[in-house]
């Protein structure tokens, strides 16, 4: 049985999600006339390359664009992993073809230990 619930990034704005895994990229198109989705591992007239993402929240597809958008948030020292990471979601208020997200890194709270006075 399938118990993977699947989530819509526009219902994710205003939230923090935690990646879990991202999965290799495929190629999707929606098919009206049947009604399903189409995937394909290699590119195909109209496909549309995206990557399937586990968080905390649920199974997403993202864009190319938005993968980067938030390995780019992350780079350090040349290196970067969004496993295990959060991010906080946010949009433009628009709709349609005009709604843009945005998906930045939650730093996470600094610790700071200080000394304390012999005795303690």
């Amino acid at each position: 049985m399938n118990d993977i619930s699947y989530v819509k990034l526009k219902d994710l704005v205003g939230e923090n999600i935690k990646i879990e895994k991202i999965f290799p990229a495929k190629y999707k198109l929606w098919d009206s006339v049947e009604g399903k989705m189409l995937i394909s591992e290699t590119w195909l007239k109209d496909y549309k390359k995206v990557y399937t993402v586990d968080t905390d929240k649920g199974r997403l597809d993202m864009s190319p664009s938005q993968v980067s958008q938030m390995l780019e948030g992350v780079v350090e020292d040349g290196r970067a992993d969004i496993n295990g990471r959060k991010f906080n979601i946010k949009s433009n208020n628009k709709t349609g073809m005009e709604i843009r997200y945005f998906i930045n890194p939650v730093k996470e709270d600094e610790v700071f230990e200080e000394e304390l006075p012999a005795g303690w």
